[in-house]
């Protein structure tokens, strides 16, 4: 929920036109459904279903939506791929750092239908001593004992800050 959340919340910021609360319910009713774990054994993220799922609120579509069901596949595809890239295992920051990366260039090549651009700024992982299975120097997100080395190497960027974020 909470990555469906952050971005329904910087698209609402950034002058997207939702009611947040109505939203954020809409988003809660339908993540009562997904259960966790889903990466390892649905092959799907949980990350990139709550943002898919975030998407179709947004835009108020559903399964027999013509232009934003296809789209919304699209988004998912692509999301997936970018973790399916990175490999295993599971990281639920590193996915959702993803999922909203791939969010983000998806709201901005359609920028006619969502009416807003959404901008990006450098992430770099907090977490990674918190996690045990953390893929260290193979995440792009990892900071690392060299951080102007891994800065320049692996520099994402996003337009949420997942550390403050966290509280939603």
């Amino acid at each position: 929920v909470v990555d469906g959340a952050a971005f329904m919340t910087t698209f609402f910021n950034t002058g997207g036109k939702i009611n947040l609360e109505e939203s954020f319910w809409e988003l809660c009713n339908r993540a009562e459904k997904m259960p966790g774990g889903m990466c390892g054994h649905w092959g799907v993220c949980g990350a990139v279903t709550s943002v898919g799922a975030a998407l179709s609120i947004i835009k108020k579509s559903g399964p027999l939506s013509e232009f934003d069901w296809g789209n919304h596949i699209l988004y998912s595809s692509k999301a997936l791929e970018k973790l399916g890239k990175v490999g295993g295992p599971r990281c639920c920051k590193r996915n959702a750092y993803l999922a909203l990366d791939a969010a983000i260039d998806f709201v901005n090549e359609n920028i006619n239908h969502f009416g807003v651009v959404l901008e990006k700024d450098k992430i770099e992982c907090s977490f990674s001593s918190k996690n045990q299975q953390c893929k260290k120097e193979n995440c792009p997100f990892f900071r690392g004992q060299n951080e102007a080395k891994q800065s320049v190497k692996r520099e994402v960027l996003f337009v949420i800050n997942f550390s403050s974020v966290t509280n939603i």
